[in-house]
């Protein structure tokens, strides 16, 4: 687990409020933030409360506030789209039918494609984009 990221902050505002929600519930509970293919922009953010923890998830932590972020899509968000598809890859690969992970497989590929100049790239990219579609729905 990563718990530093010079790329994620959370403010004081959002962290007292967040930690407020936290002390309701039992402990080791933390917001988790995901984003998923969909929605207006391409893009569909989830937040649920969370007690599991995953060994790629980006753990932001701020005045008793913790938020799970989702590693390959902070990757890919930061430009690190390598990587980002090596992860999307090996979840896809450990749950071949959820919809939700090739979703997330799906756009990770997407942004990769977009910032691609070769043809080529693009084509293979897409390619695998489109294959975790199919999975996702």
């Amino acid at each position: 687990m990563d718990t530093h990221s010079p790329d994620v902050s959370i403010s004081n505002s959002a962290a007292r409020r967040i930690a407020w929600i936290l002390q309701a519930e039992p402990g080791g509970t933390a917001l988790r933030i995901s984003v998923s293919g969909g929605g207006c922009s391409g893009f569909q953010y989830s937040f649920e409360l969370d007690a599991s923890r995953s060994p790629d998830d980006l753990i932001v932590e701020r005045d008793g506030a913790t938020v799970l972020i989702d590693r390959a899509m902070a990757l890919s968000e930061a430009g690190e789209f390598r990587l980002a598809c090596h992860l999307a890859d090996l979840a896809g690969w450990a749950a071949p039918a959820d919809a939700g992970v090739h979703a997330l497989r799906a756009t990770i590929y997407r942004a990769r494609r977009a910032s691609e100049s070769s043809l080529m790239a693009k084509g293979i990219f897409a390619g695998a984009a489109r294959d975790s579609e199919v999975v996702s729905g």
